[in-house]
């Protein structure tokens, strides 16, 4: 889903791209067949930013507390992994600095943003403001994979709904929508949720909305695999850069997190069994149904994806050209996965070519 920007800009951006050569020609078309939707949501990004938090005056930061991982007991349809609460942030020195760089000391930003709104105050008990923290870390560890994707403003609120997920609808300004069912103070869960909902708006998911295409279930397994592999990157981002100093013990929670995930019985394979074989007696429940068996099938498929972008990560930047090919009719999975490798640049093809060996072995 590219975000609802003129063409013209979006053409800048790619051409200014220093992450990768311009796309094939195909991708540029792909991007004029959406200016109808791109015009009719211009004002994207007129959603004025909320209010900044004024930090109250600091007190003495307690000495660092030994967060250790908890299991949370998972909503309906969600899975079993490490969580925990962590104490009352403690914002840094610099958070309550009055200093205010001149404007040459400040870094270049671009032309237009992604930047999280809160959309509701509700999250079960968890200060606003740090679930801000939260996703704004999350935001700056997935930041790297997003390419040509300045999403501006996005909504975020939390839902009682047992699943989250990215709307088609778009908020009073033409802004993307995602809902969060994690709340409290299990900030692992918030970084599972909201990097898999970003991997749909990064994925260009509203061009093929409800399963037009047949193969949905492939947007769902890479959002899951992409939100393993960013919890396992904000280890090390909390370790060094937590949201605040007093958040770092709690850095190990997000592999663990993953770590649990991975291990959950219903993402391993039958005993003896290879994917190959496995695949073609679900694929087409799969194709029919992208959260087939609560989602459980597309997580056997993600287990199997996530080692092979692991092993180079800035293969992640893919998922920009999903879903730009032609979505007027039903497709089969080799034009598919053939649309996304020829609408994706030379030096992540080779990525997308084990994934389609995964897939589709032989071909």
């Amino acid at each position: 889903m590219l975000r609802q920007l003129p063409i013209a800009s979006l053409l800048v951006m790619l051409v200014s791209s220093q992450a990768f050569a311009l796309p094939p020609p195909e991708v540029m078309e792909a991007i004029s067949r959406q200016q109808k939707i791109q015009e009719r949501v211009a004002a994207a990004n007129s959603v004025a930013p909320p209010a900044p938090v004024v930090a109250a005056k600091a007190a003495p930061t307690p000495p660092p507390v030994n967060v250790a991982a908890k299991s949370v007991p998972p909503a309906p349809n969600m899975m079993l992994a490490a969580n925990s609460a962590v104490p009352a942030p403690q914002p840094s020195a610099a958070a309550n600095s009055a200093l205010i760089p001149e404007p040459e000391d400040e870094p270049a930003k671009p032309a237009n943003p992604t930047k999280i709104v809160l959309d509701n105050k509700d999250w079960e008990g968890a200060k606003p403001e740090d679930v801000q923290a939260v996703l704004d870390s999350t935001l700056s560890a997935i930041t790297p994979y997003m390419n040509i994707h300045p999403l501006g403003n996005i909504l975020v609120r939390h839902t009682q709904k047992a699943n989250p997920d990215s709307l088609y609808e778009k908020g009073p300004h033409g802004e993307y929508i995602i809902e969060l069912s994690s709340g409290g103070n299990h900030w692992a869960q918030y970084v599972y949720q909201f990097s898999h909902e970003m991997c749909h708006l990064i994925s260009n998911y509203d061009l093929a909305p409800n399963n037009s295409s047949r193969q949905q279930w492939v947007d769902e397994s890479l959002c899951d695999a992409f939100g393993l592999f960013t919890l396992q990157q904000m280890e090390a981002q909390w370790e060094t850069k937590p949201p605040y100093p007093n958040w770092k013990d709690y850095a190990h929670n997000f592999s663990q997190y993953a770590d649990d995930e991975l291990k959950q019985p219903y993402r391993k394979l039958p005993d003896g069994m290879k994917f190959g074989a496995w695949f073609a007696n679900h694929q087409q429940q799969l194709s029919d149904d992208p959260y087939a068996e609560q989602r459980h099938l597309s997580e056997v498929v993600s287990t199997q994806l996530l080692p092979i972008f692991a092993a180079k990560p800035e293969s992640w930047t893919a998922l920009n050209f999903l879903n730009l090919g032609d979505d007027s009719r039903d497709k089969s999975l080799l034009m598919f996965l053939a649309d996304w490798q020829t609408n994706t640049p030379p030096e992540i093809q080779e990525t997308l070519g084990q994934v389609q060996q995964l897939l589709m072995p032989g071909r």
